[in-house]
Formats: structure tokens, sequence, C-alpha cells
């Protein structure tokens, strides 16, 4: 990927909340056609920090290595959302997370 097409963050990963649309899958070997067309989509919510943002998609970390503790920067329960699924991307305040 070039970084034509790769918008990356700024270097502090930012505080989001997302909402998106994840599937839904069914593992039945076989169902009727009017249950299969009750399967629907499942609303879900991210909260965590802004990774880097593409055109296609976005990545949001759950977990970060403090900034100055650690030797290298690190991140964990990472997420890759596509674009499409995303209904919402709110920017969390440095105010707001000092109320945690």
């Amino acid at each position: 990927m070039d970084n034509q097409e790769m918008m990356t963050t700024k270097e502090t990963p930012i505080p989001v909340f997302v909402l998106w649309r994840d599937i839904c899958g069914n593992e039945k070997p076989w169902v009727d056609l009017e249950e299969a067309k009750g399967i629907d989509t499942i609303l879900m919510q991210t909260l965590g920090w802004l990774i880097e943002e593409g055109e296609d998609r976005v990545v949001i970390a759950g977990t970060l290595s403090r900034p100055g503790v650690d030797q290298d920067e690190l991140a964990g329960n990472l997420n890759a959302i596509p674009r499409g699924c995303i209904k919402d991307l709110i920017f969390i305040d440095d105010l707001a997370l000092r109320a945690i």
C-alpha cells in the first residue's frame, strides 16, 4: 500500500469511539428461507486509539503501552474496520479521558 492510499494519523494515537456494523453468520447446515431472511448485521461499539486511517479502513487499538515508559511503542487488541461498516467515528478529547 503506497503513501497516497494510506493516510496515517498523528504520531500520537487519538482516542476514539467507533459505532459500526459487523457481519452475522449462521452455522446451521440448512435453514428455511424465512429464517434466512431474518438474519441481520450486528451493531458494534469499539473504544480505543486510532492508529491509522485509510481510504478503505481504520485501525483501532484497544490497548497501548504508555508513552515514554517502554522502549518500544506497543499496541494490542487491534481492529481493522472497513469504512463502509462505520456508522459513526467520534474523537474523544483529553478532558473526557481525565474524567475516567
